[in-house]
């Protein structure tokens, strides 16, 4: 559940970083529309990538737990 709904926040971040440079590109917004955007998505990939850790540490304690790992 995780994993879907992150790609899918992960690929609108991406997504608006794509609009925002083609918005500034056409002159339509400031260059700090633009580096906000990039800084958002790569603090939610951040973010993702931490919460991904987190949870691929706890699958891992919990089957330590269990006496599943060698």
């Amino acid at each position: 559940c995780l994993r879907i709904k992150a790609v899918s926040i992960r690929d609108l971040a991406r997504r608006d970083t794509d609009i925002i440079s083609e918005a500034y590109a056409l002159g339509g917004v400031p260059l700090m529309d633009v580096i906000d955007s990039r800084r958002r998505a790569f603090d939610l990939e951040q973010a993702y990538t931490a919460a991904l850790g987190r949870a691929y540490e706890a699958q891992v304690a919990l089957r330590a737990a269990r006496g599943e790992l060698r």
